[in-house]
């Protein structure tokens, strides 16, 4: 997922003041929508993939790094389904996600780099 990125912008604009937290969206090369959620407790990608930090993300932050710890999340049954069963989730860990630094690059901007690559992933926010 986002390990596979292929294409990447290197970061050249000043940072500004305005928080991270919300839904970043972005295009990558294969025509594919991506998105990314940030909180305080935690950072997400896509539908299934959430990643605990070790250092929450403050609202004023625009630069902000961490270690974490990324699953992704399945959820198992039917909560739509008269006398289903209960629903469950399965996790699987992504040990090659550790750590994560992202910084804002303008009033709707913010690129992403995932351990220590040497080339960050642009994100804008999501306007829908």
């Amino acid at each position: 997922m986002i390990k596979g990125i292929a294409a990447s912008i290197v970061i050249a604009a000043p940072v500004s003041a305005d928080p991270l937290w919300g839904e970043w969206c972005r295009i990558n090369d294969a025509d594919m929508h991506e998105t990314m959620y940030i909180d305080s407790v935690a950072i997400g990608f896509n539908e299934h993939t959430i990643c605990d930090v070790d250092v929450p993300p403050a609202l004023s932050d625009a630069a902000y790094a961490s270690a974490m710890a990324c699953r992704n999340v399945h959820v198992i049954g039917d909560l739509f389904e008269e006398g289903a069963d209960p629903l469950t989730t399965h996790e699987t860990p992504l040990p090659d996600i550790a750590s994560v630094s992202i910084r804002l690059i303008g009033a709707d901007r913010a690129a992403l780099r995932l351990n220590n690559m040497q080339r960050y992933e642009v994100f804008d926010r999501c306007t829908q």
